[in-house]
């Protein structure tokens, strides 16, 4: 399902002052996980019924991607005692376990191997924000005790990209990408031919560089110079926008954005709303893969 709230883009994060409760979804492989509850779940659609009643009665859902998830409450999640300190006082932290920069009993006890995951909070002026990275794990980016509210964006941003290191790296999930995908198969402007026709800004923004583009063929040898500098520019926005497109609607992508737009729920208010109200991009419209696998026409496989 579709809800009216916008997408929120990374490294637009607000100020959350207050007690906040992130949460996470964890997989069917996790060590906590309700089994019995699980096959339940499976059991119950595969005669069809309703996801949110499966939702409700087991407290396991299906991703876009089919893969099995149940939320766990991080009411307990924080910095650690020495990682606070260390902020304070401007101790670098760099590629340190994750267990000792974030508390978070109910993650470690279901995911072990996420313990020794590297954590790195860099200080820097302007929007803070965070990236997850296989090989080099969780980078933050914390803008400096100044700011009010860093302790609460600290643990946003936190749980953000500990989810994708949950989805890649102990769950098998697609963990998302950024808006440059190194070696990006296909040709972008086919794909945003293609699929991507329900997005306003991008169709208008084509219809213009055709526009112009023939009018620009028209007039030539000697065209305006605002023409040229449109079709020159247009098809820059273009592939931008489709770039952004792309990381907006991975599956990863969504399930760390609602992470963070659960924060302020109650368990019983999580209890009756189903994650996937969360997702700012139905789940029909989801890339499914980290990095998008592509057929021999160059199309990119989208969720049923």
């Amino acid at each position: 399902a579709d809800n009216s709230m916008g997408p929120l883009r990374r490294n637009e994060l607000l100020d959350r002052a207050g007690e906040a409760t992130p949460v996470l979804f964890l997989g069917e492989n996790a060590r906590t996980a309700d089994r019995e509850a699980l096959e339940r779940a499976r059991a119950q659609a595969a005669a069809g019924a309703d996801p949110d009643e499966i939702w409700r009665s087991t407290g396991w859902f299906q991703g876009p991607d089919r893969g099995w998830r149940y939320e766990i409450d991080d009411r307990q999640f924080d910095l650690t005692p020495n990682a606070q300190r260390d902020l304070a006082d401007g101790t670098p932290i760099s590629a340190r376990p994750l267990s000792e920069v974030y508390s978070h009993p109910e993650l470690l006890a279901g995911y072990p191997a996420m313990h020794d995951m590297p954590v790195t909070i860099e200080r820097r002026r302007g929007i803070p924000g965070g990236q997850y990275d296989p090989d080099n794990g969780i980078t933050i980016y914390d803008p400096g005790p100044g700011r009010p509210g860093t302790p609460d964006l600290l643990r946003s941003i936190g749980a953000h990209e500990i989810q994708h290191g949950i989805d890649f790296q102990m769950a098998g999930f697609g963990y998302g990408i950024t808006e440059e995908p190194p070696g990006q198969p296909g040709d972008l402007y086919d794909i945003a031919r293609t699929h991507f026709r329900d997005d306003p800004l991008l169709t208008a923004r084509e219809r213009r560089w055709r526009l112009v583009h023939n009018r620009a063929r028209r007039e030539r040898p000697a065209p305006r110079t605002p023409l040229w500098n449109a079709e020159a520019y247009l098809p820059g926005l273009i592939e931008a926008r489709t770039k952004r497109l792309m990381y907006e609607r991975q599956t990863g992508e969504e399930m760390a954005r609602a992470v963070e737009r659960r924060l302020h729920l109650t368990p019983e208010e999580r209890r009756n709303r189903p994650p996937w109200l969360d997702f700012t991009v139905p789940p029909r419209n989801h890339l499914i893969d980290a990095i998008p696998r592509f057929d021999q026409g160059g199309r990119p496989f989208f969720a049923e």
